[in-house]
């Protein structure tokens, strides 16, 4: 005895699980996932934090001062000798330091890449990975990374394109 099976519309169906198999792998979709991981990173540089909601180690006494002295560039000589590095100018400028905004080019350079499949977010900086990963007298202060909130985000993006590209 035999049986024979014919699923009428089995050929409509395959087609269609298909294109959802592939929908995840147009690069719309992956540009905007590049977006969420870099608004995640520049978020890193506001809230002075890692992905993982790890606040950064704060800035060493001595790099405060640094940066305090190279702001105060024209009138320290004036301020030293009237106040030592007790000025206003220069307490002012201690204070109000940000980690890992001295100049602000490592969060400019913060760039991304993506392609069918793929998205990626970094920079281009020699010294980005220092600060990323930690060196020999550098705490590491991670700011590539996605957060929970920012993954929820990637799922959705995802989800919504799928979910598009089956009910075509």
């Amino acid at each position: 005895m035999k049986i024979t099976m014919e699923v009428i519309g089995a050929d409509a169906v395959r087609k269609d699980i298909m294109e959802i198999a592939k929908a995840p792998s147009t690069k719309k979709v992956w540009k905007a996932v590049a977006q969420v991981m870099k608004s995640e990173s520049l978020r890193c540089f506001r809230e002075q934090r890692a992905p993982d909601g790890t606040p950064w180690q704060k800035l060493s006494e001595g790099t405060l001062k640094s940066r305090a002295y190279r702001r105060t560039r024209g009138y320290r000589k004036k301020l030293k000798k009237i106040y030592g590095y007790q000025s206003k100018a220069f307490m002012r400028s201690k204070s109000g330091a940000k980690i890992l905004m001295d100049t602000g080019k490592l969060r400019a350079s913060i760039a991304t890449k993506h392609s069918n499949g793929s998205a990626m977010v970094g920079s281009v900086l020699s010294y980005a990975k220092v600060h990323q990963t930690g060196g020999k007298h550098i705490p590491a202060r991670p700011y590539l990374g996605v957060s929970d909130s920012g993954m929820d985000r990637i799922r959705g993006i995802i989800l919504h394109h799928v979910k598009e590209a089956a009910w075509k």
